[in-house]
């Protein structure tokens, strides 16, 4: 049995006996900590995106058409804003999971 890390370049045996001296540090916290930094920028990219998204929304409800199309059409545009803002929520909180579990993570092995 094996982990790998996030990346995927890694791989340590679950069975492999491991001494812990201070010069080494327990694989696993740094599998966590890889992961801690890959949430931070993923989150920190989603925000920049869907703020290019928000623009180009804002600029599409912002066009001179009225009618049953246009209507359906701004309604449409609502929806995939209100996606945007629970995802950007979910992205949040994860971000802020993993750096609370980050920084209480014990640094130098378990």
């Amino acid at each position: 049995m094996s982990i790998t890390s996030l990346s995927g370049h890694h791989t340590t045996s679950l069975l492999a006996t491991t001494q812990a001296t201070a010069a080494t540090t327990c694989p696993c916290l740094n599998i966590a900590a890889q992961g801690h930094e890959r949430i931070i920028t993923l989150a920190a990219s989603s925000a920049s995106i869907h703020g290019s998204i928000r623009e180009t929304l804002a600029t599409a409800h912002s066009i001179d058409w009225t009618g049953k199309a246009a209507d359906h059409y701004r309604d449409r545009l609502l929806t995939i804003r209100n996606s945007l803002s629970t995802h950007d929520d979910d992205a949040r909180s994860t971000a802020q999971i993993a750096h609370i579990a980050h920084v209480s993570t014990p640094q130098g092995g378990a």
